[in-house]
């Protein structure tokens, strides 16, 4: 019996389908529905419509009558559906095989053809687009048609570079079209978007958008100041129990995690400052990523020119620098040195399919202790910016150097996402749940004691995953789920 590995929505996934994202194969059914189904749960806006191929197979094969066919465009809501995409095989038989995707887009009375081997789906399409009519007359939209009479192929559609990739070229422009008509792509032109960079990373993306649970690791550890050889090597050590087959997606250090925090001078901290994508701090980051393949993150003392940045470096599983966020608000003890960044910063994950916000330490207080505490800016942003994953690597401390609960801190970082947790809670925020997760550091330096309490929370109800202790050296470790 075939295993089922995943519900989403309407789709229901099985390990053969999944098997197909990992290898040279062809996509079924299956599989683009669940690509679809995603791209409509997160990005298509309510005027457009991703068809099912199950729908389309129905609609060309078992719709025989006007009230079948008005049945479909009311179960569709075509009514309100302004761009319609849909898959098209060159099956022409209910049940029979097929060897070959495109897809079909109509807007506006017109009928688009995007086809990854060009001329192969030609009549196919136009079959298509004609059953389509029938569906959009009884939806009332008769007026569309009145000058249509073939479909337009569009001559420079993106072509593979193989006989199995036609599918994953279908989604790719599914996806580029929906982000387009939602405004939120800079890329004008689909060629110079459905590359083969692109369709590789699909590929890779799938089997972890599938995964129902993330895993997640966060290193907590005392650094010694200035010393960052010695704690390069320490924290080797402590993540080296790691292995690719754990499948990690996510490895967290703390705020400049290699070379400690309360320096003395702007001079000492220059001695221990790097280039981004450039020396020991990445050439770690850049190891670990490509070991384990996941992103890791990790705080460090950026220089550009004569500039220096609180940052963190962002290494994706190929070990390339993918981002560099820099701290926005400083603290005091940043502020003899650092200067701050321009803005928060908000990535979209591709190949894990999520919105991550980052931050660090002083950027989730109000600016400079003086804004009002209500003004949540960081929370804000989070809301704003749709994210799933918020990022969040601290050297975090108080004036508590006695050991007790973590939950205070812990408790304090919540309420400062406030925004976050009442959009949430009020059905209010795009996507069904955001989770924070923190990687802060333990240890004293220069008087200033750090406060630990590493932790995951999800933020919907809220609700604490998992938490270190505020005076303990760990690597916590924990699943989130993997809407």
């Amino acid at each position: 019996m075939a295993k089922q590995v995943l519900k989403y929505h309407d789709v229901q996934l099985y390990e053969s389908d999944v098997a197909l994202f990992t290898g040279s194969q062809w996509l079924n059914d299956n599989a683009i529905n669940f690509y679809l189904q995603y791209l409509t749960q997160t990005v298509v806006p309510h005027d457009m419509l991703l068809m099912d191929p199950a729908v389309v197979s129905c609609l060309l094969h078992q719709c025989k009558d006007e009230d079948e066919y008005k049945e479909l465009a009311d179960g569709l809501d075509l009514k309100s559906k302004r761009i319609c995409l849909i898959p098209v095989t060159d099956n022409v038989t209910l049940g029979g095989k097929s060897s070959h995707w495109s897809l079909l887009v109509y807007r506006n009375g017109d009928f688009q053809h995007f086809d990854s081997s060009s001329g192969h789906n030609k009549t196919a399409a136009q079959r298509v687009a004609n059953s389509f009519k029938s569906i959009l007359q009884a939806a009332g939209r008769s007026d569309e048609l009145k000058d249509f009479t073939r479909v337009q192929e569009v001559q420079d559609a993106p072509q593979q570079q193989n006989s199995y990739d036609c599918g994953v070229y279908v989604l790719i422009a599914a996806e580029f079209i929906s982000l387009q008509h939602k405004g939120e792509i800079e890329v004008m032109y689909l060629r110079d978007y459905a590359t083969p960079q692109r369709v590789t990373a699909l590929r890779m993306q799938m089997p972890k958008l599938i995964r129902v649970k993330m895993q997640v690791a966060i290193v907590q550890y005392d650094p010694q100041l200035g010393q960052v050889k010695r704690n390069l090597d320490y924290v080797n050590q402590m993540v080296a129990s790691l292995c690719r087959e754990d499948k990690i997606d996510i490895l967290m250090l703390p705020e400049m995690a290699f070379t400690g925090y309360v320096f003395k001078s702007k001079a000492d901290v220059t001695q221990v400052a790097e280039v981004a994508g450039k020396g020991q701090t990445f050439n770690w980051c850049r190891q670990q990523a490509r070991r384990l393949q996941c992103i890791v993150t990790c705080g460090y003392v950026e220089k550009e020119g004569e500039l220096l940045y609180n940052s963190m470096l962002v290494v994706s599983p190929d070990g390339e620098l993918v981002c560099n966020p820099r701290k926005t608000f400083l603290y005091e003890t940043d502020k003899s040195w650092a200067t701050a960044g321009k803005s928060f910063y908000t990535w979209d994950c591709p190949w894990l399919g999520k919105t991550i916000s980052f931050g660090i330490c002083m950027d989730i207080n109000p600016n400079d202790f003086k804004a009002p505490f209500s003004a949540y800016e960081f929370g804000t942003h989070v809301v704003e910016n749709k994210s799933d994953l918020v990022l969040f690597a601290c050297a975090w401390n108080d004036f508590e150097n006695h050991d007790i609960e973590p939950y205070s801190t812990i408790s304090y970082w919540a309420q400062r996402l406030f925004p976050v947790i009442h959009s949430l809670q009020k059905g209010e925020y795009v996507k069904s749940n955001c989770h924070f997760l923190c990687s802060n550091r333990i240890g004293t330096e220069n008087g200033t004691f750090f406060v630990g309490s590493s932790c995951i929370l999800s933020l919907k109800e809220p609700a604490i995953i998992a938490h270190a202790g505020r005076r303990t050296e760990e690597l916590l470790r924990a699943e989130i789920p993997h809407q």
